[in-house]
């Protein structure tokens, strides 16, 4: 991840708060500086 300029403590940041039920079952938590997605398993489906 940090190769594309996210850290790792931005994510660790965005997963710390609630996350937002997708229709498709994926939780998106929204940080400060990114987003990630999961989905069922809690693996990353993406960041941004």
């Amino acid at each position: 991840m940090k190769k594309r300029g996210i850290t790792r403590q931005a994510v660790e940041d965005a997963c710390r708060g609630t996350g937002v039920l997708q229709p498709n079952g994926n939780v998106r938590y929204v940080g400060s500086s990114c987003t990630v997605i999961l989905n069922a398993n809690n693996w990353v489906v993406t960041v941004f």
